[in-house]
């Protein structure tokens, strides 16, 4: 019997797998959108500076 915990390990061709079929994903949806479409949706975030709690430390 194969206990819980030998279950739960990853596998790394699954892990390999999964993350080539995320790039394979982003990839396939980047085909389908649009340079125009991109700005079009950039052109409706206001352009204001982020608020007091949330910047990013260098």
């Amino acid at each position: 019997m194969i206990s819980d915990k030998a279950t739960q390990q990853a596998n790394p061709d699954t892990e390999k797998h999964e993350a080539m079929a995320g790039v394979e994903f982003l990839r396939n949806e980047a085909r389908l959108g649009s340079r125009e479409a991109f700005e079009h949706y950039l052109n409706a975030v206001p352009d204001v500076p982020p608020q007091d709690d949330d910047w990013l430390e260098n």
